[in-house]
């Protein structure tokens, strides 16, 4: 029996942790009404600054400022903000005047968001990643949002392009479905592309070293009381967000660090006062990274536990087959070798799960990931 009580509370927590914020959302959008938000008594027109934090190269720029068209010049400029030397910033001469650029010493993505923020004129501050392409039509929408209600915030839509069969589209269209149910149903979200996001700046809060900033931007919004939606024609289109099984692992060690050390500094949220949001950012953000480590316990307690009845030696053996496919496939990958899937699929998920191990360990060794 107690075998049993385990294997159930362990079972449950990786459905959880695996089909927990799906869940949830639909629970919200079918049984709750949605938040109407208030329009503005006037339409004001509002200047805005783009805000482009990179660091090494600005090469991809040159492709990124056309895409995006400068809608309404007179009102709008793009600020490059540097994060320490960056090549290649001659390219992006002939933008002038609506391009500056901003030269700050090497200190991480956070501290120069901060210092380009407060030196930007735009009531409204956009931002975007180097690589993602904003459509001109997704950055006036932003701007008439903000421009025309009392969002204090919003974030668009991720689309990746040619995510080579890994399935990272389906893994962010599932995100985006989650965050439009948390737009309409909550008028707050618990997780924030920073691909394209939009703020006000009289919003805006210092965000800290060590920090998601995607992730505080719209944590600080909720507990300030002010609504940070989801804008679906705010479209971002961006390549795969990791390019090899070593970035994906070293980008989710680093993201899942800074999302934790987040969370903790805005803990206060997890109060029952704050009910559904406190349930969704639950599920979405801790439970959710609890996966591989509930599937260690199950594939500890059932190896321990094998020789009491044949299901657990079954489970042991289907846990080991699981981590020797996973396993395998970062070899093969490591050395380029093609079997079958081995080296796509699954080695971009166990470099996930291996990202998030070691992400958790190090917020709770208070190493905080500062340099991007």
């Amino acid at each position: 029996m107690f075998i049993l009580t385990v294997d159930a509370f362990l079972f449950l927590m990786l459905l959880l942790g695996v089909f927990g914020p799906k869940m949830y959302s639909v629970f919200l959008k079918k049984c709750l009404q949605p938040t109407l938000l208030k329009a503005k008594n006037k339409k004001t027109l509002k200047t805005v600054s783009v805000i482009i934090p990179v660091h090494d190269s600005a090469e991809p720029l040159l492709s990124k400022i056309e895409k995006m068209n400068l809608p309404q010049p007179s009102i709008i400029e793009v600020i490059i903000a540097c994060d320490g030397r960056v090549r290649e910033l001659q390219k992006l001469e002939h933008f002038a005047p609506f391009v500056r650029i901003l030269r700050f010493p090497r200190c991480g993505k956070n501290s120069t968001l901060n210092k380009a923020v407060s030196m930007a004129n735009g009531e409204i501050i956009i931002i975007s990643d180097r690589d993602a392409h904003i459509l001109a039509s997704g950055l006036q929408a932003s701007i008439n949002l903000l421009a025309t209600s009392t969002v204090a915030g919003c974030c668009g839509m991720l689309r990746i392009v040619n995510d080579n069969r890994l399935g990272q589209n389906n893994h962010w269209k599932i995100e985006n479905s989650i965050k439009e149910v948390e737009s309409n149903i909550l008028a707050n979200l618990t997780a924030a592309n920073g691909s394209a996001l939009a703020i006000l700046k009289e919003s805006w809060v210092h965000i800290p070293d060590g920090m998601a900033d995607d992730l505080f931007i719209a944590l600080q919004l909720k507990k300030a009381g002010k609504p940070f939606v989801f804008l679906p024609e705010f479209i971002a289109e961006t390549p795969p967000r990791s390019k090899s099984v070593m970035d994906t692992f070293k980008r989710q060690k680093r993201i899942t660090s800074q999302s934790f050390t987040t969370l903790w500094y805005h803990r206060d949220l997890f109060s029952p006062k704050y009910t559904h949001f406190a349930i969704m950012l639950m599920l979405h953000k801790v439970v959710r990274r609890m996966v591989p480590f509930v599937f260690l316990a199950i594939a500890s307690f059932s190896a321990v536990t094998s020789q009491y009845s044949f299901f657990q030696l079954l489970l042991a053996q289907f846990c080991f087959v699981i981590f020797s496919l996973c396993g395998a496939s970062i070899i093969l990958h490591k050395f380029k070798l093609n079997v079958f899937y081995l080296n796509s699929k699954i080695a971009w998920f166990a470099s996930i799960q291996l990202g998030i191990i070691v992400g958790v360990f190090s917020f709770l060794k208070n190493k905080k990931t500062i340099i991007w």
